[in-house]
C-alpha cells in the first residue's frame, strides 16, 4: 500500500479525518458574540454621562475685591491656550525683516538676513531660488496679523505689485526677534 506524503496538499478523503461539528461551532460563536456585546454595554454603561457628571469648577471674579490685573490661573504649557493674544511681541518685526530678506535679490545679503528670521530649512530652500524668480517688489505698508497664539503667528504682507503673501511664524525664544518664519505662500 502506498504511503501518503504528509508534506503535500493531498486533501482527498482520509479515514483519520473527522467532520467538523458545525452546530457546536455555531453555538460557540454565538455565545462569544453575546459575551462581547454584554461586556461592551456594561463598560459603556458604567461611565457617567456628560449630563450627570459633576459640573467643572469655574472661577468667578469677586466684584467687591479690587483687581490687580494679574490672573490667578496660569496658562497651560505646551498648548495654544492663549489664542487671541493680539500681536505677539517681536512677531511683526520678524515678519517685516523676513519680507525684506525674501525680496532681496543679492545672494550675499539675502542669506545672512534670512538666517536671522527663518528656520534653516526655509533659508536653504529660498537660497536655491533662481534670483530671476525673486519678485521685484517692495512691501506695501506693515504686515497685517491674521492669526496668533502663544506659539504661532500668521501675517499677510501686501506688495507693491498688487499681490500679497502670507508669512507663517513659530515662537523661538533663542531667535533674535523671538520668532522664526517657517513658510511663505502667496495669499
Amino acid at each position: 500500500m502506498p504511503r501518503r506524503d504528509e508534506l503535500t496538499y493531498d486533501l482527498g478523503p482520509s479515514p483519520s479525518r473527522r467532520s467538523i461539528p458545525w452546530p457546536s461551532v455555531l453555538l460557540l460563536v454565538t455565545v462569544l458574540a453575546l459575551t462581547i456585546v454584554l461586556a461592551a454595554s456594561l463598560v459603556t454603561g458604567s461611565r457617567p454621562s456628560p449630563e450627570t457628571a459633576a459640573p467643572a469648577a469655574t472661577a468667578s471674579a469677586d466684584p467687591a475685591s479690587p483687581s490687580d490685573g494679574t490672573s490667578t490661573t496660569p496658562l497651560p504649557t505646551g498648548s495654544d491656550a492663549g489664542d487671541g493674544l493680539g500681536v505677539p511681541e517681536g512677531s511683526r518685526e520678524a515678519t517685516t525683516r523676513f519680507v525684506r530678506a525674501w525680496l532681496d535679490p543679492d545672494p550675499k545679503t539675502r542669506e545672512a538676513a534670512l538666517q536671522e528670521v527663518a528656520v534653516p530649512a526655509l533659508t536653504e530652500q529660498l537660497m536655491l531660488t533662481d534670483p530671476a524668480r525673486i519678485p521685484r517688489a517692495t512691501p506695501k505698508g506693515a504686515p497685517v496679523l491674521d492669526e496668533a497664539s502663544t506659539y504661532s503667528a500668521q501675517f499677510t504682507q501686501a506688495l507693491s505689485t498688487g499681490r500679497s503673501i502670507t508669512v507663517y511664524l513659530v515662537a523661538d525664544p533663542q531667535a533674535k526677534y523671538r520668532w522664526l518664519t517657517t513658510s511663505v505662500a502667496q495669499a
